[in-house]
């Protein structure tokens, strides 16, 4: 799971801007987060795997 305290600034000022339900998704995932641009690549994967 991501270390959401070891987010740079950046990367907490993005993740604020996410629902609260992606936010808890990204928070919740395996995935190795370390930028910003990581972030957004995860999610767009969040928002296509909820597409039906």
């Amino acid at each position: 799971m991501p270390d959401i305290f070891r987010f740079n600034k950046e990367m907490e000022q993005y993740i604020h801007t996410l629902p609260v339900e992606m936010q808890q998704k990204i928070r919740q995932s395996n995935a190795k987060i370390g930028c910003v641009e990581d972030l957004r690549q995860m999610v767009e994967q969040v928002q296509k795997s909820d597409e039906p």
